[in-house]
């Protein structure tokens, strides 16, 4: 079998765009695990967190040969003038619970790995502690791995929330799978009115991150597949 590139991501959502027209595993996912794959590369998400992405990359791992882990998803900005939709390939990854650090072949800056979802006073400390331009709650686990199994390592990541954003509570609706409980979420919000208008801002970035961020997937993808066919052929 030929070697692919594994993506990790947490939500579905977040790599639609990417896997539309995919092959994918069939019925109900097992412990909230999605697969699909091309010819080129597997995605696999398994929700939102460290231990959910580091299973995430082993499921990808176990599905065959892999030459390069990529962590992608949507992150937060921990400083102003990065707008929603920006995508980046941060240079550096660390992780706030162990300062652990994990250097890339990439140049956008610094992204630390958080424990829980970051609200606003969260990323001033993450900002102030780390001197970090980005926030998610996965790379530094699929780094982790990669690191473990000698293979290449990225993070594409496309900010869904500005730095000055204020998130609407949402930690209380993460599963223990990692997920995200969309109908308990939206029933909080009908009684909720003067969240409306920030969960709108909320979902019209997210979308544009996740087009931005499939783009940028697609284009990695196709340079990767025509250097393993380079590679082949020598």
């Amino acid at each position: 079998m030929r070697s692919r590139i594994a993506i990790v991501a947490a939500m579905p959502r977040e790599i639609a765009p990417l896997v539309d027209g995919w092959l994918a595993d069939e019925g109900t996912p097992a412990g909230g695990v999605f697969v699909s794959w091309s010819d080129a590369a597997i995605v696999v998400c398994a929700g939102m967190g460290r231990s959910r992405a580091r299973l995430a990359a082993e499921v990808a791992l176990h599905r065959g040969p892999v030459h390069r882990l990529i962590s992608a998803g949507w992150c937060g900005a921990l400083r102003e003038g990065l707008a929603a939709g920006s995508v980046f390939r941060p240079s550096r990854i660390i992780d706030a619970a162990t300062s652990r650090t994990f250097d890339t072949e990439e140049s956008d800056g610094l992204l630390v790995t958080s424990e829980r979802i970051a609200d606003r006073a969260a990323k001033e400390g993450l900002a102030r502690d780390f001197a970090a331009d980005l926030v998610d709650m996965e790379a530094s686990a699929v780094a982790e791995l990669a690191r473990e199994k000698g293979i290449s390592f990225a993070a594409v990541k496309a900010v869904s929330d500005e730095y000055d954003f204020e998130l609407p509570g949402m930690e209380q609706f993460v599963t223990a799978h990692g997920g995200f409980r969309e109908g308990a979420f939206a029933a909080h919000l009908l009684t909720r009115p003067s969240l409306w208008r920030k969960t709108l801002r909320m979902a019209r970035a997210s979308s544009l991150a996740a087009r931005n961020l499939c783009e940028e997937l697609r284009e990695l993808i196709a340079i990767e597949s025509e250097r393993q066919t380079a590679q082949a052929v020598r």
